[in-house]
């Protein structure tokens, strides 16, 4: 497969006030597969002059996240639609969901590798060509 990222970066407007660098517990779910990760609060800020950072409702406030979405094993695929599902701590009950798509890069190919045999000494160089994928979705526009 091809290469990841270990978390994702959110911003999330009204959502309720969380303190900036705790880290709330997540649930991912993907195919009706559900695993857990979390979501660290890298920081808060108001989007309108009547907005209170303190709020605990978080109006007009943005909450910025970054999250670390779980691995699904490879029998899911590794791309398409999930749900990630944030819990508040000043409301334990309740929860707010967001989707979240995943994919995978393309995986590097080996073109060449040459010589194809070389001395038992050592001391032989060796040839490799690697091709990256170009174009959308690749590690080449990320």
């Amino acid at each position: 497969g091809g290469g990841a990222y270990d978390t994702a970066y959110v911003e999330v407007v009204d959502f309720p006030y969380a303190e900036t660098g705790t880290t709330l517990s997540a649930t991912f779910t993907k195919d009706g597969v559900v695993k857990y990760g979390s979501a660290y609060v890298v920081g808060r800020t108001e989007v309108s002059p009547d907005a209170d950072i303190n709020d605990v409702l978080g109006i007009d406030v943005v909450t910025f996240f970054d999250i670390t979405p779980p691995v699904f094993d490879s029998e899911l695929g590794g791309a398409g639609s999930a749900t990630v599902e944030f819990f508040v701590a000043l409301y334990p009950t309740k929860s707010i969901a967001y989707p979240l798509y995943y994919f995978e890069y393309p995986a590097p190919t080996v073109a060449l590798i040459a010589p194809s045999a070389g001395g038992v000494g050592g001391g032989t160089y060796m040839r490799m060509l690697i091709e990256e994928p170009s174009g959308p979705w690749t590690r080449e526009d990320a």
